[in-house]
């Protein structure tokens, strides 16, 4: 702790010396820090403070420093180590700028000063000083000075504070304290020892640095002083070393804790058969029974919250009067307290209460339906009430207690126990604030609600970290922002203090907002639906379904987006079950399609892409290629090339005599195998020209409606003629430049021939079969 020493610039008077860290200043003054220049931090100004920061992390704060944020009446100086002073600078903004050098702080004095007696002077005993001489270093060597004046200590001072001898001081003053003491207290707590500064005064204060007893250290640093009181019952005195130059150490705190406080009387009920008692008393007390004679006839332990049981033998009969003792660990008893048979036994809690300044009304809480008794500080009852069944009361007291006057207030049960009378006196308030009520937003950042009128609320989370307060107006209403939101079943603690410290019940609140994104989703199946190979895609399989159909999973109602080769494609949403299935409203394109999903929950929190399921769309493959006016013909679904039998190129060409079935007779005889171009373009033009509106192919036909060939072929309500057929493959022929410059008459004997050489002749390849019911669709 460092020593500050502040005289008045007036009168010379000695103001302070101390080792506070808060120095208030109320007149013009030349202070001065135990410090040197070096040793300070910073010096800084907040508003009429001066806050001198130094290096050891110590802070002193000069409170009314500044009489303006730019001006001050103050001087400030360091010593220094040849005993002239460094003097604190301000620019005119009140910003420390520089230190300047002092030889004596007379010079700071006012010019009055000189002739002003130095009246507190006198209260120094020293024959070598002068009232005088306004000199502090003669002063400051004093071994005493007189009590009841306003003067602080000057016991052992050793700065110089204003110098009116030679500036050239030859010896440098003394200003380093000394280490703070060792002190340890014996088990007794009569003897207190340890090691200090050797030759310096050891001091035990207790907490309002009253001395309780001195002792010197000797020339080895050690030292023993005995109390003279024992220091019991972890009550705590504190140590330190002052030097001759008056420097003060910092204190070492010790604590007596031998334990001679016996417990309170056990609250102690016998039951209906007399053998076993039950209570409460401090905790881990040893509990003994004892019957009317004065035997021990039972003994157990309080547990760690000072709940026990005693099995008691032989039992207590009707009038037989027990007693019950409570033993702590150091061995003191408690008062004993009475058990019967029958009887209720156990003294009512002491109740909390409100007194107001007035001493006219008490209010409070106790054991419900209880008496109430208030007596005065002679014992006279001044009011009695009853608690109501809530365990309420509320009690007007005549004649009122005065401002300086206590009482007494008393709980008294239906079976006559009676509390521990609790003292009262007017403004005391025991009485915690009702639990407050709390509604946390949806949004887990504010909470309001209402409790007592003008308490303080302060909420805290689940690590008991202080989130917000507010102050309830005259109405009890409040509102706090929490610095830190509630979600997700995070709980809040939010209490209401009183202006006397009494705090109330907890509430709690619990956050409902959702911040936690979902799982990401996962596709677990992908569906041929259309063809004759129908089912579950492999991954990276292939597939003929241009709009297969997409399953999976993810959370219940969230919303989930589909992605084809990363472009989002639609949406769906999860079903109560956590399933989900995805339909394309368009036909995919040929080639590889990696599928992947992104789902965001009712909350509005988004998930991780899910892992790809790829496979490729590719072509219908050929599985039945020709049709004439009776059935399908080519069951070979294996071959890679289309035969057309005699027998079936036969009974087309017999099915009619017009020119266009001499001409497919022609185009079939002379046709290139495996150059055949059937498009899609030559069956919708065909089609188009072939059906009437009022045949069932028209729907097919309607305008924007999308469709494939093989949906034309496969639907039963369409029925091809050998007629289109021929047309279409006549059409083909023409447009592919394939048929034979050679031609053959068809109705011509030499044909015949030819004809039958078909039996083994490929006359229309696979492809152009495929093309014929490929599976592209067709706008028509």
């Amino acid at each position: 702790m460092t020593r500050i020493v502040v005289a008045a610039k007036q009168d010379q008077t000695l103001l302070q010396d101390t080792q506070s860290k808060l120095v208030v200043l109320d007149r013009p003054s030349i202070i001065q820090i135990g410090v040197t220049q070096q040793d300070v931090k910073t010096l800084e100004q907040s508003g009429d403070k001066l806050i001198v920061t130094l290096k050891n992390g110590e802070q002193i704060v000069l409170e009314g420093f500044f009489q303006t944020p730019t001006t001050t009446v103050h001087a400030l100086a360091f010593p220094k180590a040849d005993g002239t002073f460094s003097l604190v600078q301000f620019d005119e903004t009140g910003k420390f700028s520089n230190y300047t050098g002092l030889q004596k702080l007379d010079s700071l004095l006012y010019e009055s000063a000189n002739t002003v007696p130095a009246q507190p002077l006198s209260a120094y005993e020293s024959p070598s000083t002068s009232t005088s001489d306004f000199s502090f270093s003669e002063l400051f060597s004093s071994s005493a000075a007189k009590a009841g004046l306003a003067v602080v200590s000057a016991i052992g001072l050793g700065l110089a504070l204003i110098d009116s001898g030679d500036s050239k001081s030859s010896t440098a003053p003394d200003i380093t304290a000394p280490k703070t003491p060792t002190a340890t207290i014996n088990a007794e707590g009569t003897k207190i020892s340890g090691t200090a500064e050797a030759g310096a005064t050891i001091y035990v204060v207790d907490k309002n640095e009253k001395v309780i007893v001195t002792v010197k250290v000797d020339k080895d640093g050690q030292y023993s002083v005995t109390l003279p009181e024992a220091l019991l019952n972890n009550n705590s005195y504190y140590v330190k070393a002052k030097d001759d130059a008056g420097n003060s150490s910092g204190y070492t705190q010790v604590t007596g804790t031998k334990d001679s406080i016996a417990p309170s009387e056990p609250q102690a009920q016998l039951n209906d058969q007399g053998n076993i008692v039950t209570g409460k008393s401090e905790a881990n007390a040893t509990i003994n029974v004892y019957d009317a004679s004065g035997k021990l006839i039972g003994t157990a332990k309080a547990n760690s919250e000072g709940v026990f049981s005693v099995a008691i033998s032989p039992a207590l009969t009707a009038g037989q009067i027990g007693t019950v003792e409570a033993i702590d660990a150091a061995g003191n008893k408690s008062e004993q307290h009475k058990i019967e048979l029958g009887k209720d036994t156990i003294a009512p809690d002491q109740p909390k209460y409100e007194l107001n300044k007035e001493g006219t009304t008490i209010l409070g809480t106790a054991e419900a339906n209880a008496k109430v008794i208030i007596q005065d500080s002679t014992g006279a009852v001044i009011a009695t009430g009853t608690v109501n069944a809530q365990g309420k009361f509320n009690i007007t007291i005549s004649p009122a207690l005065g401002t300086n006057q206590t009482g007494k207030i008393i709980i008294e049960d239906a079976a006559g126990n009676q509390s521990k009378a609790t003292e009262i006196k007017p403004g005391q308030d025991s009485l915690a604030p009702e639990k407050p009520v709390a509604s946390l937003n949806a949004e887990g950042t504010m909470i309001t609600g209402t409790a007592e009128a003008n308490s303080k609320i302060t909420v805290y989370d689940s690590a008991n970290k202080l989130l917000g307060t507010a102050t309830t107006d005259a109405n009890g209403n409040y509102t706090v922002t929490l610095s830190t939101a509630l979600t997700e079943a995070k709980v809040g603690s939010v209490y209401a203090t009183d202006a006397a410290g009494n705090q109330s019940a907890v509430a709690s609140v619990t956050g409902t907002k959702d911040v936690t994104p979902p799982a990401s989703p996962k596709i677990t199946d992908v569906i041929d639906d259309v063809g004759e190979t129908k089912g579950s895609i492999a991954a990276n399989g292939n597939t003929d379904d241009k709009r297969p159909v997409i399953s999976g999973t993810g959370e219940a109602g969230a919303t989930l987006i589909i992605y084809d080769n990363n472009k989002a494609v639609g949406k769906v949403t999860v079903g109560a079950d956590s399933k989900w299935s995805f339909s394309f409203d368009y036909d995919l394109s040929l080639g590889a399609h990696s599928i992947t999903s992104v789902q965001t929950d009712k909350a509005g929190n988004t998930s991780l892409m899910s892992d790809a399921r790829s496979f490729t769309v590719v072509e219908v493959g050929v599985k039945a290629a020709v049709i004439d006016e009776h059935s399908i013909i080519d069951q070979n679904l294996a071959d890679s090339h289309l035969l057309l039998s005699n027998q079936i190129v036969n009974a087309e060409l017999n099915s009619g005599s017009n020119a266009q079935s001499d001409i497919l007779r022609h185009n079939m005889l002379h046709a290139q195998p495996n150059s055949l171009d059937l498009t899609s373009e030559h069956i919708a033009n065909l089609l188009q020209t072939t059906y009437e509106a009022n045949d069932p192919t028209q729907k097919y036909l309607d305008t924007g409606h999308e469709t494939t060939v093989n949906d034309l072929f496969l639907d039963a309500a369409v029925k091809s003629t050998d007629q289109q057929i021929e047309n279409v493959i006549t059409s083909s022929m023409t447009q592919s430049g394939t048929i034979s410059e050679n031609v053959v008459n068809l109705n011509s004997e030499p044909a015949e021939q030819p004809m039958r050489d078909l039996q083994s002749t490929t006359v229309l390849s696979t492809d152009a079969i495929a093309e014929l019911l490929n599976s592209q669709q067709v706008l028509f």
